[in-house]
């Protein structure tokens, strides 16, 4: 039911009354004609005596029945539907008098009902209805030009007067959500307008990041403003592009600068907001270009530093890194070629210095000398390789210089000095050798034959060996 539904109620309730007192009249008005009608003939017509009617008054007869089940059906839908609204319209707030006696009313109706006097009953709860309504029309009106006063005020930028009207609505509707929000806007309204004045001076002064950041800070404030937002993506994008030409061309520069680190941040920063630029391809391009030119010069510069240290090992393993991602680097290829030139010479010089016996063969010698004449195009660039040269050439000539072997005997035995030649059957015979190990064979026959081994040192003037066969077979 509406809030009408109560008034039509008890307009029916009357009507079935009225029709119930027109139907007892009547009943009434026959019975007095018939009692009329008896008196009238009863002097022509000789009947008993009989005994004399009381006169009854006749009422409109209340149907009970019907009055307590309409007080009934009257009663839950106020309690379900008019008190509801009540409570919504806070009603005790703002209109105590009417509080009350719609409270009163409805604890008359309620006493009467329990009195079972139920035709009072639903009059007063008719009426309770009927101020209800009253109030509740009042409380609408009354909300609806606070909140428009108060719009209204908020859209002219007076936020005082705007205040004044959002809190009369508020307290008409506590819970409203619309109010709550205008609430909220209308308390923030003081800063709102200094900041959109703010974002207006830097719009007359073509600050774009600033006008930018006020918006978004009035947006933060009043969220409702959806008016900014269109400008604001139009701003973001303005700035958007301000931003990528500007790390774009920071890029560029850095690389022009050789500072790769620098160059790349900006080649991201640029990326994050035109990920699929041109631009963005032309900067990557260029820092890898210039990265991989400053990775060849690093790798240079840090073998040559290597080699000035005489750390040919280190050198030769920095070129040869580099040459992967330079294949065809030709300063690259020839400096590692002298590395390792360097580093072979080293090592041969090495082994004839550590095994330097061996020097004692011609042969052996000659290739060391070749090693050393190899090893002077070098000499100027591995200090290493120079005092091994010089060491290794002391050697040789050590090696190069004879000494004497005095070989005695008895003039039976025949001696030979293998792979140098024969010296025969002598009592005595002074030869001159290379240092160096030397082995003697003597022979006689019917004698066992004999080996001597002998080393003529280094440094050494005289060696004196007998050798004789005394040993039959």
């Amino acid at each position: 039911m509406r809030p009408d539904a109560l008034s039509q109620a008890s307009k029916e309730v009357k009507r079935q009354r009225l029709i119930t007192f027109y139907l007892a009249a009547a009943i009434v008005v026959a019975g007095l004609l018939v009692l009329g009608a008896m008196k009238y003939f009863g002097s022509a017509v000789t009947e008993p005596q009989q005994a004399p009617v009381e006169e009854i008054v006749l009422f409109p007869p209340e149907d009970t029945a019907e009055l307590r089940d309409q007080f009934k059906e009257v009663l839950k839908y106020y309690e379900s539907d008019i008190e509801d609204q009540l409570v919504i319209a806070n009603l005790s707030a703002w209109n105590r008098k009417a509080y009350n006696d719609i409270h009163s009313l409805k604890k008359q109706a309620l006493s009467a009902f329990g009195q079972g006097d139920y035709k009072r009953a639903l009059d007063m709860l008719n009426q309770t209805g009927s101020l209800a309504d009253q109030v509740l029309m009042q409380w609408k009106e009354r909300y609806s030009a606070a909140y428009s006063k108060a719009l209204s005020f908020f859209n002219e930028g007076s936020p005082d007067a705007a205040r004044l009207s959002i809190d009369e609505a508020l307290i008409l509707k506590p819970s409203d959500p619309a109010a709550l929000i205008l609430k909220q806007r209308v308390d923030v309204l003081p800063a709102v307008k200094k900041l959109l004045a703010e974002a207006d001076t830097a719009g007359i002064e073509n600050d774009v990041r600033k006008e930018l950041r006020i918006l978004k800070e009035i947006i933060a404030l009043d969220p409702v403003r959806g008016e900014l937002k269109e400008k604001i993506l139009r701003l973001e994008g303005k700035t958007d592009e301000e931003e990528f030409a500007s790390f774009v061309d920071d890029g560029l520069k850095a690389v022009d600068g050789l500072k790769l680190g620098k160059a790349r941040s900006a080649l991201r920063s640029a990326k994050a907001i035109f990920p699929s630029r041109r631009e963005i391809q032309i900067l990557s391009d260029r820092i890898s270009k210039v990265a991989r030119t400053l990775s060849l010069s690093n790798a240079i510069k840090k073998g040559d530093q290597a080699a000035k240290r005489d750390d040919w090992s280190f050198a030769l393993v920095t070129y040869q890194e580099a040459l992967k991602s330079h294949p065809d680097n030709g300063e690259l290829i020839e400096k590692i070629q002298v590395a390792r030139r360097i580093i072979s010479l080293s090592d041969s010089i090495s082994d004839y210095l550590g095994r330097h016996h061996r020097l004692a063969s011609e042969k052996v010698a000659l290739m060391a000398k070749q090693a050393l004449e190899s090893a002077k195009d070098f000499s100027d660039m591995s200090r290493s390789l120079a005092l091994k040269t010089t060491e290794l050439a002391g050697v040789l000539a050590k090696y190069n210089r004879p000494a004497d072997l005095i070989v005695k005997s008895d003039n039976k035995t025949h001696i030979t000095i293998r792979r140098v030649g024969n010296i025969g059957a002598v009592s005595e015979k002074r030869i001159r050798l290379r240092p160096g190990k030397y082995t003697l064979e003597g022979k006689r026959p019917g004698y066992k034959s004999k080996l001597l081994d002998v080393v003529i040192k280094l440094d050494q003037d005289l060696t004196e060996v007998e050798v004789i066969c005394d040993e039959r077979i």
